[in-house]
């Protein structure tokens, strides 16, 4: 007789079921039983679906739940078996097999118990212990399978249905909740976890490749949706900070983000390229920018000042401007280092072609090249050459050098008559002048005059006044007067946007009031109702009234430049209220004296400010 343990299964005693399943029944005679399976076939034999459960009677296959690790029990199962294997037990078994197929088996011993229960293709385990509970149920007919574990670290449950693929676990414990269900057969997977920092959510569909993520905590929502297919992504968050949108398509290349605060709201669009759609606004601003992926571009920004037009090229040799604000309009074109103004104010226009600086640059006297500018006083137009094409009208007074100005021919002369009064003739012959008159020799005479003046010094007999022409020099040598008897008089001196100047202008009360200053931006000699002015103005128009005004956001008095020992008042610190000095001066009085009184008058209240 062998002493081999090992039990021989060949195709002699399988039993093979209706539903062509086979199954063998043996027991166990030791612990680690072996059982060989043999085949007199010639080939390859593949066992599908292997499963040894207790009992005579085969079930329908259930799917085993796979653990990593060396295969043995573990948890509570792997505890229980190893303190009942040493210790007494007691074993109780019922069974009604004339009846039904209802039995149940329980295995106690002072570490746990081990319950068992079976009925109508339904088989029940409960382990119990200390650390636990542990219950399993499964079903043949259907393929079920129930896995329940509680412990003191929370409770898990596990659901699978083998023949409609679904499976379901839940886990409860102190640091959270986490739920999954799947869908095997159509490709569905859900998650929910939750705990005291918030809840996730995540969604799968296999087959049409589709995802979405869900995350809520106190700071706020994030939302993630995914369509692989598609190339399609999308995310929203919301917090209490704002709200954020952003949307890809991966196939387009396009991708759109939109951001929206309490303060801003900004928009973008842009594709893989690196063109680009910009849209950023706030209660002081608004922005747009347009790029395309060559560089090309064209933006605008407005403020309740005014709003400002560009469009260029990725270089900046191409590139124009426009420009408004409350006072002004300002056109610029450039390209290759020379650019085009045309800029509008109040009381002027100014046409300009300028070289070099860019689009940024001011308008510089030594870097324009041609210039047309008009205001109250009149036109004027420079430029090197200037051609006048066309019939030209010229009504007024007009003046110019003839010899550079003009040339006639005689025989162009037709009719009319050119008074002698008002031009220069040279190189005349006299004895072919007819009808020679007191005009003639007057005109004569005067051109006499000019030339013996011209870049000559012009002196008064007595020496009280003297002006050299050719050095730009007036001295006056006596007691000197220079009246202006119009509305509107100044001396000035300009540089660029800037203008210093002394005018006399009538006033608003009937008189004249004199000013001295500084203008910037072009703003010429002017001294009311502007904020570019910095300077003094004085009025007197009568006995009733005398005032001297300052201007400025800073005055500073001193003695030197350097040294110290000066004056300053900024008036940005005076937070826009007008301040009375001799008011402050009754209040800082007012207070000492209040104080000097026996033992002080506390009993109301002094001057804590002086604005």
């Amino acid at each position: 007789m062998s002493r081999d343990p090992t039990l021989l299964i060949d195709e002699s005693n399988l039993t093979i079921g209706s539903d062509g399943r086979a199954y063998y029944t043996f027991t166990a005679s030791q612990d680690n039983q072996k059982v060989r399976l043999a085949s007199d076939c010639l080939g390859t034999t593949r066992f599908n679906q292997l499963m040894i459960e207790r009992g005579d009677q085969a079930t329908s296959y259930v799917a085993p739940v796979v653990v990593e690790g060396s295969g043995e029990s573990t948890g509570v199962f792997k505890s229980l078996e190893e303190m009942l294997s040493g210790l007494q037990s007691i074993n109780l078994e019922l069974t009604d097999t004339k009846n039904s197929n209802l039995w149940s088996k329980i295995k106690l011993t002072t570490n746990g118990m081990l319950r068992e229960y079976y009925r109508d293709h339904i088989k029940t385990e409960i382990v119990e212990s200390a650390d636990g509970i542990a219950t399993r149920i499964s079903e043949d007919t259907d393929k079920k399978l129930v896995l329940i574990n509680d412990t003191i670290n929370g409770i898990r449950r596990e659901y699978q249905d083998a023949d409609r693929q679904l499976s379901a676990s839940y886990q409860a414990g102190i640091e959270g909740l986490k739920a999954t269900m799947a869908s095997d057969k159509i490709g569905l997977q859900a998650e929910i976890k939750l705990s005291a920092q918030g809840l996730s959510q995540k969604y799968d569909d296999e087959l049409r490749k589709l995802s979405a993520k869900i995350t809520t905590t106190s700071s706020g929502t994030t939302e993630a949706y995914e369509s692989k297919l598609e190339g399609l992504r999308a995310e929203f968050t919301r917090s209490n900070q704002g709200m954020r949108v952003e949307l890809e398509s991966q196939i387009s290349g396009l991708r759109a983000t939109q951001q929206s605060t309490a303060s801003q709201i900004s928009q973008e669009i842009r594709d893989r390229t690196g063109a680009v759609s910009r849209v950023q606004q706030d209660l002081n601003s608004y922005q747009r920018r347009l790029q395309s992926a060559e560089g090309n571009y064209s933006s605008l920004q407005q403020t309740v000042s005014g709003l400002q037009s560009d469009v260029g090229s990725p270089t900046g040799k191409i590139q124009s401007r426009f420009t408004q604000l409350q006072s002004q309009i300002d056109q610029r074109v450039t390209r290759d280092g020379v650019m085009s103004i045309i800029n509008q104010s109040g009381d002027s226009i100014k046409l300009a072609i300028q070289k070099a600086g860019g689009i940024d640059a001011k308008m510089s006297a030594k870097e324009i090249v041609s210039a047309i500018n008009l205001n109250g006083y009149g036109v004027r137009i420079s430029g090197e050459r200037i051609a006048l094409d066309g019939n030209t009208t010229v009504n007024g007074a007009f003046g110019a050098k003839l010899g550079e100005f003009i040339k006639l021919r005689a025989d162009q002369i037709i009719g009319g008559t050119i008074d002698a009064n008002k031009i220069n003739v040279i190189n005349l012959n006299a004895s072919s002048i007819v009808g020679l008159d007191a005009n003639f020799i007057k005109a004569k005479i005067e051109y006499a005059i000019t030339s013996l003046l011209e870049g000559k010094v012009i002196k008064a007999r007595n020496g009280a006044m003297l002006i050299d022409l050719n050095n730009a020099n007036m001295a006056f040598n006596s007691n000197a007067t220079i009246n202006f008897n119009s509305s509107n008089n100044a001396l000035v001196r300009k540089k660029g946007e800037s203008t210093g100047f002394l005018h006399f202008v009538d006033d608003s009360y009937g008189g004249v009031y004199a000013g001295f200053g500084v203008t910037s931006n072009y703003e010429g000699t002017k001294s009311q109702n502007t904020i570019r002015f910095a300077g003094i103005r004085v009025f007197r128009p009568n006995e009733k009234l005398d005032k001297l005004e300052l201007y400025g956001d800073t005055i500073h008095m001193s003695h030197g430049f350097s040294g110290g020992g000066s004056l300053t008042i900024k008036f940005t610190d005076f937070g826009g209220k007008d301040v009375n000095l001799a008011q402050i001066f009754d209040m800082i009085f007012d207070n000492f004296r209040n104080l000097n009184e026996a033992g002080g008058n506390y009993s109301r209240n002094y001057y804590a400010n002086w604005k």
